[in-house]
């Protein structure tokens, strides 16, 4: 008010003009701040009238901004110095309203109705995986096109997957002939030609049995990456049941998917979090709960030949009695 009332100046018209008629000198104006014989009226004498305020205000005001920014300055200096990292000091959980807890009668109801199909669908997933055939590669290569020319990542790569086992892919590099386990080896760049996700050019061969791929390996397969893509705005079970959903035939029962569901839960012993939302970090699961649910959504799936899965064990804490 004190700018926009600076140098300003306000007719005095009728009826705050009195009286309405005659010559000026003879007339007055009833605003707060005018002069006899004037039918102007200055700005800041209207302002200092009205409010008390004065043009000098306005820099005391100035300061007074200045010191707050300066004061919630440092108030944040101080809490990003007293705040601890999300490492530290841990995530929370967020849940649905209304689903924070469960009634025990509830996880009672909820286990006496997929308890008769549970051992079903055990002995079912394991007789399929023992159906499975063998899956081997000989000799596969992956080259890129790098500045118009050919590098090749890996050469030479043979081996081979029982079914029904569970097969370990490590490397390392070996820098001045000395070997270590660590990033570079090409164990990323392997799966993803073997899980037929490569954008590059796959040399070699990749058997079933010793026969050529099915058009439909990808959808009988499952692939745990490295990292955890998840909808933040998803419970645990419903990011389950989406996958099962999505992904397993449509002649399959959505209440045989659903108990599958349930049944992965318990596997990956995400009970505790079935329904709080997945977020993000600080602010959601946990990094070891999150990378369980990359797990299980690939579990929900239930893949009919094998599932790849990129260091699916990273950030997730393992406990065994003795």
């Amino acid at each position: 008010m004190v700018n926009e009332f600076h140098n300003l100046e306000l007719l005095c018209v009728p009826p705050q003009l009195v009286p309405p008629y005659g010559n000026p000198e003879n007339q007055g104006c009833i605003l707060p701040g005018a002069v006899p014989g004037s039918t102007v009226v200055d700005g800041e004498a209207y302002l200092y009238a009205q409010l008390q305020y004065s043009y000098s205000h306005l820099w005391r005001n100035v300061g007074i901004i200045i010191a707050f920014w300066a004061f919630f300055g440092l108030m944040t200096l101080f809490g990003f110095e007293r705040k601890l990292e999300p490492s530290k000091a841990g995530t929370v959980d967020i849940y649905k309203r209304g689903k924070e807890r469960k009634p025990s009668d509830e996880e009672a109801q909820r286990e006496n109705i997929i308890q008769h199909e549970r051992k079903e669908i055990s002995q079912a997933g394991m007789q399929r995986f023992a159906q499975s055939g063998l899956i081997s590669w000989e000799r596969v290569g992956y080259a890129i096109d790098a500045n118009g020319k050919q590098k090749f990542l890996l050469t030479d790569i043979s081996g081979y997957v029982k079914p029904g086992r569970m097969t370990a892919l490590m490397g390392g590099i070996t820098p001045y002939g000395r070997l270590t386990i660590e990033s570079g080896a090409g164990k990323t760049t392997l799966l993803n030609c073997l899980a037929q996700r490569a954008t590059g050019v796959v040399t070699g061969q990749i058997l079933i049995d010793g026969g050529p791929l099915p058009k439909s390996f990808q959808r009988c397969t499952g692939y745990v990456q490295q990292v955890d893509v998840h909808e933040p705005t998803s419970t645990v079970r419903e990011a389950l049941q989406f996958s099962a959903l999505l992904r397993r035939p449509n002649t399959i029962s959505v209440k045989e998917k659903y108990a599958y569901v349930e049944e992965i839960i318990k596997l990956l012993e995400l009970e505790d979090v079935d329904e709080a939302i997945v977020g993000t970090d600080g602010a959601g699961l946990s990094s070891e709960r999150r990378k369980r649910l990359t797990i299980a959504v690939e579990l929900a799936s239930k893949p009919e030949l094998l599932i790849f899965l990129d260091e699916p064990t990273s950030g997730i804490a393992v406990v065994r009695e003795c």
